[in-house]
């Protein structure tokens, strides 16, 4: 049978910064392996109908493109969802996308701290009353 892949993508930003190259990537499996894609609810992609021949190889690609294993991704980050809000949404009346990793960052620290290390919060945030996210 055929396979599926999960890829975290953090608030559903495709972009390439520094070694981080999702978008490349993205473009580097699509052309390579013809692969079809799902959106999923939380923003991330599912890859779907991938020849398991073809998985090594796909996350290698993924791998030299800067891109985590969903096992590699915190669990705070994998289920945390932000709108995009400034500057990108007119009713934004403050940032979202841009606090929400910081703040994923805390709250792992203070659940560090409490020894609550393998909980798993799904937040959200927004920019606005809205609340879109």
């Amino acid at each position: 049978g055929k396979l599926f892949y999960g890829l975290h993508v953090d608030n559903g930003r495709v972009k390439d910064e520094g070694d981080f190259r999702l978008k490349t990537c993205l473009r580097v499996l699509v052309d390579k392996f013809n692969l079809s894609m799902i959106i999923s609810p939380t923003q991330s992609i599912v890859f779907r109908d991938i020849d398991p021949k073809d998985k090594d190889e796909i996350e290698s690609i993924m791998r030299e493109h800067g891109l985590m294993s969903i096992e590699e991704v915190d669990p705070l980050a994998r289920l945390a969802m932000a709108c995009p809000a400034l500057p990108l949404c007119g009713l934004a009346q403050t940032e979202a996308e841009r606090r929400m990793p910081s703040y994923v960052e805390r709250m792992r620290s203070v659940l560090n701290s409490m020894n609550l290390n393998d909980e798993e919060i799904l937040m959200r945030m927004t920019g606005c009353p809205n609340g879109c996210a």
